[in-house]
């Protein structure tokens, strides 16, 4: 009994999936290598693991604006921090993230209102939004270590 056919699948793999159903088999194993997921779900847990991202770093970003605005001294001491490697590829990730999470966030309200809805408008703005955070990430990094 094939299946219908699954465009994120290889043809091995569509093969061997056919062959284990027709003979009643489910898979006994989940080889990662094997697994490819559309553009709209990569945006999706992007979108998630960016939200965490920024989550997470919230504390230590009000905390290190406190302590700039606190006095000179704080500044100063956020200053050279600032120009620190590890400090600017930090800052560089979470700028991409900021962008990221920006961009599929309005690409889901977008899909909320029924805008770009049909399968391929929504992958077309999935690779659009992973495309586009792509470039913030390089343009992040390129102003972050200038």
């Amino acid at each position: 009994m094939p299946s219908s056919p699954d465009p994120d699948l290889t043809r091995s793999a569509r093969e061997r999936r056919d062959a284990q159903l027709a003979r009643g088999e489910r898979p006994r194993f989940l080889d990662l290598r094997q697994l490819s997921f559309p553009p709209g779900a990569i945006a999706s847990i992007g979108h998630r693991a960016s939200g965490l991202l920024l989550a997470l770093a919230t504390p230590a970003a009000a905390w290190t604006l406190w302590l700039s605005v606190s006095s000179a001294a704080g500044f100063a001491e956020v200053a050279a921090w600032a120009r620190r490697l590890p400090v600017r590829l930090a800052l560089a990730l979470l700028l991409a993230a900021l962008a990221f999470h920006l961009l599929a966030g309005l690409r889901h309200l977008l899909l909320d209102i029924g805008v770009g809805a049909s399968l391929r408008a929504a992958r077309a703005s999935a690779r659009v939004t992973l495309a586009a955070a792509g470039v913030a990430l390089l343009a992040g990094g390129v102003w972050m270590l200038r």
